[in-house]
C-alpha cells in the first residue's frame, strides 16, 4: 500500500499562499498513470490538498484551471489537520469536495 504525505515545500506553499483565494480537500485516486479527484470522497485512495485561484492562476504551469495540488494525505483527517494548519497561517477558508 503507498503512503502519500508529500507537499510542496514550505517557500513554495507561501509564495503561492499569498495568490490563492481558498483552500480545497478533495478525495483521489492514483491508477500509476493518472491522478484523479473522486465526487464526494466515494472510493478514495487518499486526500489531496489544493490552493484555488479565482480568477484562474495567471502563471499556473500546469492548466489546472485555478486549483494547484500543494499536498497528499493517507486519511482525510491528515488532510484537514494540514488544510487547518495552512488556514491558520494564510487566512484562507477550507472547502472540502
Amino acid at each position: 500500500m503507498a503512503t502519500y504525505h508529500w507537499n510542496e515545500d514550505a517557500t513554495e506553499v507561501a509564495t503561492l499562499a499569498k495568490q490563492a483565494d481558498a483552500i480545497e480537500i478533495a478525495g483521489c485516486t492514483d491508477d500509476g498513470d493518472i491522478t484523479e479527484r473522486v465526487s464526494d470522497g466515494m472510493g478514495a485512495e487518499f486526500w489531496s490538498v489544493y490552493f484555488h485561484f479565482t480568477p484562474e492562476w495567471p502563471a499556473d504551469p500546469n492548466g489546472l484551471a485555478g486549483a494547484l495540488c500543494i499536498a497528499d494525505r493517507d486519511t482525510l483527517e491528515q488532510a484537514r489537520a494540514y488544510a487547518a494548519e495552512l488556514s491558520a497561517a494564510h487566512g484562507l477558508t477550507i472547502k472540502e469536495y
